[in-house]
């Protein structure tokens, strides 16, 4: 299986199965390693590297995972902000600029001040994507981000996706996507940007 996701590329792997596509993602995302093969982030192998040169690699990546995936002691904001802080490449004012730039897009009608445990599936896959693209990592993965919400939630996640992650609105032009999504495809009409589908169940079954 070889995989190549160029900068400023959006790729759709369509025909979600969860095992497939978990693993896949987790093993692009450097949270499982492969006993062989390799990849190569930025030209360097990452399973070359030390432990802390990995970690710094990490943190060029953001991640919408299916379910739950925010931090229950933080408040939405802190939620945020975490991933720039740890980033360390932001000073004050750019923090500020940055999360203010993400609620006005993704947090409509949120406190952003009350704990995450408030928040509806809806609120709560806002604040993911607002948090996966805050770093403006080099890759950003997303794992069927509106799977598990109500019909009448899905279309407005999508926009927000088309919008401010596929066209680049607030996500730097030379970030690559991934997404993986439970439609047979990512229909063209609910993208303005452009994308590439890969099917990997159609290798796995080969």
């Amino acid at each position: 299986l070889n995989f190549e996701v160029l900068p400023g590329e959006n790729v759709v792997i369509p025909n979600w199965i969860s095992d497939y596509d978990v693993f896949f993602l987790a093993v692009l995302g450097m949270k499982k390693i492969l006993q062989t093969g390799s990849i190569f982030f930025e030209g360097k192998n990452i399973f070359l590297m030390s432990r802390d040169v990995l970690l710094r690699y990490r943190r060029k990546i953001g991640y919408v995972p299916l379910h739950k995936g925010l931090l229950k002691d933080l408040t939405v904001q802190e939620n945020i902000l975490l991933s720039m802080q740890i980033q360390g490449n932001y000073n004050e004012k750019q923090i500020f600029e940055r999360f203010e730039e993400l609620r006005i897009f993704f947090l409509k009608g949120i406190d952003c001040e009350s704990s995450v445990v408030s928040l509806s599936s809806d609120e709560e896959k806002r604040v993911m994507l607002a948090r996966a693209v805050a770093a403006s990592p080099k890759l950003l993965m997303l794992n069927c981000p509106i799977m598990d919400l109500e019909l009448e939630s899905k279309d407005d996640i999508a926009y927000l996706i088309n919008e401010g992650i596929f066209c680049r609105k607030l996500l730097p032009k030379d970030s690559a996507v991934i997404i993986s999504t439970e439609k047979s495809s990512w229909k063209k009409a609910e993208c303005d940007g452009s994308f590439r589908e890969f099917p990997l169940t159609a290798f796995l079954e080969e």
